[in-house]
């Protein structure tokens, strides 16, 4: 849950990059946060500057979406300077290559690229490098996985998913699936104890939903590269159960 108290962000940017400042609001306020943005607290006939200025005294923080719009647009510079003066803290969140502006340029900042990893580095930001999220839209940290094929074969993973969009875990193969068995009857039970590294890379893809892992193991006297895409049939508390496009069923959970 979000620390508290609950924290209030202005969210400034170009009307060029309203799109994403909305996606991001919404980020926000599913996860606690208290927002404010021009299209939903000024209106027709407001003065605007003073609605503005309402909004930064109103604010803990702000969210600047920077891009090449909005280093050319005029109401941006003049409330992340207003925010300046305020002594507001300036969250940068970087679309493109466009240099931050004098006085933010020793300013850590959140790129573009954090979308695909969860908005993990746009929440700690907000709430605190010990922000714990509420569900899954929050994916870097440890996992336990299951994969069913067809109910033929059936691995487990333990995986780090980290916050910079790597993996690194190991796999073995499920003490009570058939192959397990099979290889026990064999006499090479051993094998089917084993543990295999993994490491791969992960995103996430917000308009499908779909969770996205490239991992790589070697073992068994093999490599092996298995490309997942989870589409997710359903989500709990720190759960996704989902299936792949060959069919294979995954679940994931949150490690205790």
């Amino acid at each position: 849950m979000p620390l508290s108290p609950t924290k209030r962000v202005f969210i400034s940017h170009s009307h060029h990059d309203r799109a994403i400042a909305t996606e991001l609001q919404t980020t926000l306020a599913a996860a606690g946060a208290e927002t404010y943005m021009d299209q939903d607290n000024i209106q027709a006939g407001d003065n605007l500057p003073k609605r503005i200025r309402d909004g930064l005294n109103w604010c803990d923080m702000v969210l600047l979406i920077w891009s090449a719009e909005a280093a050319d647009s005029a109401w941006v510079i003049r409330e992340w300077n207003s925010a300046y003066e305020l002594r507001r803290r300036i969250v940068p969140y970087v679309l493109d290559e466009t240099p931050l502006p004098a006085g933010l340029e020793n300013v850590v900042y959140i790129e573009l690229k954090d979308r695909q990893l969860g908005d993990s580095n746009l929440l700690r930001s907000i709430f605190g490098k010990d922000f714990v999220p509420d569900s899954t839209t929050l994916f870097p940290g440890h996992w336990n996985v299951t994969i069913d094929a067809y109910g033929l074969v059936q691995g487990k993973y333990d995986l780090n998913l980290r916050q910079n969009g790597q993996i690194e875990g190991d796999s073995s193969i499920d003490e009570n699936s058939q192959v397990a068995q099979m290889m026990r009857q064999m006499g090479v039970g051993g094998l089917a104890d084993m543990h295999v590294p993994v490491h791969g890379t992960w995103s996430y893809d917000r308009n499908t939903q779909s969770l996205n892992l490239e991992m790589s193991a070697s073992g068994f006297g093999q490599s092996t590269t298995e490309r997942i895409t989870i589409q997710a049939s359903g989500r709990e508390k720190n759960a996704i159960t989902g299936k792949d496009f060959q069919g294979r069923t995954w679940k994931l959970w949150r490690s205790a």
